[in-house]
């Protein structure tokens, strides 16, 4: 049968930088549903390496996919 579906996904404290996160969130919101809806409904990526201006993009990524919700 098919693999279940990866619904959360808590990665703090990992030394993630701007581009890992922003590798991370393109994967998220390309396994979207057939409504566009992406599958990942949490990523939490706070207490990382993530730059102010890294954040503010990531944030604007993530704000078409309203059910995803994202922390940093």
């Amino acid at each position: 049968g098919a693999a279940p579906a990866v619904h959360t996904l808590r990665l703090y404290v990992n030394e993630i930088g701007d581009d890992g996160a922003a590798a991370l969130v393109r994967a998220a919101l390309s396994g979207c549903d057939s409504g566009g809806t992406p599958k990942l409904k949490m990523l939490c990526l706070d207490t990382n390496n993530l730059s102010a201006t890294g954040k503010a993009e990531l944030r604007r990524q993530c704000a078409g996919a309203p059910g995803l919700s994202l922390y940093l």
